[in-house]
């Protein structure tokens, strides 16, 4: 592994995690040496960036999730977002953000989601950063929001799609991530071979648990073989598309062989 590049974690959670000490250990011997720490809300973000000092690995997103969106009152979504507006210009990149219809039922909800998601999309293009997005149960939604604001720098996180969505994300040079579950779960497989190596991140949604076991950064190397077996290419080559990912969106932030 020594002869690779370091590897990144494109997104995960990891500043949440109870034993952050041991991740971060796990991470190191493994050379996962970037973590793209997406945060949930106002309150999470403010926790990672207190964190981030003591963990510099730590790349910390400003994020506003669905989920955390529809527990606002809609007649208080426009004073948050306010709010996220005087964080957005410094922040390194935006995340996490999207739709999610499975929580977000009533249309009232996805309406919330909707808006919130829209102006996380005009903020990305606006200061030219990065944008991290959720889909559940919203793909064709949040690939349609995401076409028609004319989104350029988007990571669509833990995605799988249909042959037509892949293709739109392809034409817009949008990277898709992929995690642990594609260790034991062959339904992705189909969509990882046909999409773009350098369209193709990693990432481990850590410190969320697979096989009853917490994950963390660590978790890259095994996701990234995998990768290497399903799509035929080196290991070498697996590591320099994900050095190319984060220099197109992280181009001032070096990584150190």
């Amino acid at each position: 592994m020594n002869s690779l590049s370091p590897w990144v974690d494109f997104h995960t959670h990891i500043l949440d995690s109870p034993s952050l000490d041991e991740a971060r250990a796990a991470a190191k011997k493994a050379h996962v040496e970037r973590w793209l720490v997406n945060s949930v809300d106002l309150e999470n973000e403010s926790k990672h960036q207190a964190l981030a000092k003591k963990y510099p690995e730590a790349i910390v997103g400003v994020g506003w999730h669905p989920e955390q969106v529809i527990e606002v009152s809609a007649s208080d979504i426009s004073s948050v977002l306010k709010k996220f507006s005087t964080r957005v210009k410094a922040a390194p990149y935006l995340g996490e953000t999207g739709l999610d219809f499975l929580y977000g039922k009533t249309e009232a909800q996805q309406t919330a989601q909707r808006k919130v998601f829209a102006q996380f999309i005009e903020w990305s293009n606006e200061h030219e950063k990065l944008i991290q997005v959720h889909t559940r149960h919203a793909k064709q939604e949040a690939l349609d929001m995401l076409d028609d604001h004319k989104a350029e720098r988007v990571i669509l996180h833990w995605f799988n799609g249909n042959k037509k969505q892949q293709g739109l994300i392809v034409r817009n040079n949008w990277v898709c991530t992929v995690g642990p579950t594609i260790l034991n779960s062959p339904h992705v497989d189909k969509f990882i071979v046909a999409q773009p190596l350098e369209l193709l991140g990693l990432e481990t949604d850590s410190p969320i648990p697979f096989d009853n076991k917490s994950s963390d950064p660590s978790w890259i190397v095994p996701v990234a073989r995998r990768v290497s077996e399903l799509k035929n290419v080196s290991l070498v080559q697996v590591n320099g598309a994900q050095q190319g990912i984060f220099s197109r969106f992280f181009p001032q932030m070096a990584i150190k062989h």
